[in-house]
């Protein structure tokens, strides 16, 4: 009998196996408009299937942390990723830039400036720069519902006696009061 657990491992394994099926499609879909002075795209499939397959990569392992870690682990790793990720589309678009050998402050190929930055983004398929960035916002976003650590009242807080049965805090003592000093 299939477990709850063996059925998404099967359907992730055919998702990732449906991607990497996408660059296998025949024809060349790009045509002429895909070319230009910012360079030339490869196959969209290809592309496509790449960008699909480090989605497919990136996102089990981004819910298994929403889903089963605390609240601030979450959102720390979430934003730990989202900014490596924001680092790796800086990185990635300022060698683009750079290796494409024009002055993008050119007047003549200012206009293609944008271009040549999705074309770097796009064909840098063996960095998952926004793959990686999409992941961390997802963390980021889903870990906000999650109580922290410390949030909340926990069955560990009661069983170590700072909680009292009811849920109040044992440790708070009404306040003493002072003998009058009237006679």
């Amino acid at each position: 009998m299939l477990t709850r657990r063996m059925i998404w491992i099967l359907a992730w394994f055919g998702a990732v196996v449906a991607s990497v099926g996408i660059g296998l499609i025949p024809g060349d879909y790009t045509g002429e408009s895909f070319c230009g002075v910012w360079g030339c795209f490869p196959p969209v499939q290809a592309l496509a299937s790449l960008h699909l397959l480090w989605l497919f990569v990136l996102v089990p392992p981004a819910v298994a942390l929403a889903r089963r870690r605390p609240g601030t682990v979450a959102r720390r790793v979430g934003a730990a990723v989202l900014v490596f990720g924001l680092l790796a589309v800086a990185c990635v678009v300022t060698t683009g830039l750079t290796q494409w050998g024009q002055s993008p402050t050119d007047p003549r190929y200012a206009a293609h400036a944008v271009r040549r930055v999705g074309y770097s983004l796009a064909t840098r398929t063996d960095v998952p720069a926004i793959q990686l960035g999409l992941t961390g916002l997802f963390v980021v976003f889903a870990a906000r519902r999650r109580p922290g650590r410390n949030e909340g009242n926990s069955d560990a807080a009661v069983a170590a006696g700072a909680l009292d049965a009811s849920g109040a805090d044992s440790s708070i003592t009404a306040p003493r009061t002072l003998p009058s000093t009237e006679a």
